[in-house]
């Protein structure tokens, strides 16, 4: 466990503590209502979300994510969509264009570690589509600052 990034490891704690939250309501529900289909359906969103938690823990176990490691430098929300573009400009100077949800909390200037799904990465042909599908495939973020260190010492330090 020491091994997975701390943005994967909150993605699978949350995900199957969704699961879990949704069967003890569905459980509780059915003990005041009797309603089993309701029981039913909160118990196969259970196992659901469990599956899903444990496919993101294979994830991160296999080592099949991509990091991607830079500063932002620029944002570009959308009036409408679910996503917005993030431009990240990596230490070999190349600038990268993602698209990410909007619910992603990046701030121009800082230095980012994103995490995407290889087994997303499909190329269309189509930039726009390309970006949509890698969009699909994020898996989280962390903010890293990097210490005042002698020259030449390259050490960061997590936020």
């Amino acid at each position: 466990m020491k091994q997975i990034p701390a943005p994967l490891l909150r993605k699978i704690a949350i995900t199957a503590l969704i699961g879990v939250g949704c069967a003890i309501f569905g459980l509780a529900y059915w003990i005041v209502a009797k309603d089993r289909i309701f029981l039913f359906l909160s118990l196969t969103l259970l196992i659901v979300c469990l599956y899903r938690a444990w496919s993101f823990y294979q994830l991160a176990k296999q080592r099949k994510y991509e990091v991607i490691e830079g500063v932002c430098v620029d944002i570009e929300a959308r009036f409408f969509g679910q996503h917005k573009d993030v431009y990240l400009l990596e230490d070999s100077g190349e600038e990268r264009t993602l698209r990410l949800p909007m619910n992603c909390a990046l701030k121009i200037g800082r230095r980012y570690r994103l995490y995407f799904d290889k087994r997303s990465q499909h190329k269309t042909g189509n930039d726009f589509l390309d970006a949509a599908l890698v969009a699909n495939g994020f898996l989280g973020c962390k903010e890293i600052t990097v210490l005042a260190a002698a020259p030449g010492d390259s050490r960061e330090k997590p936020k």
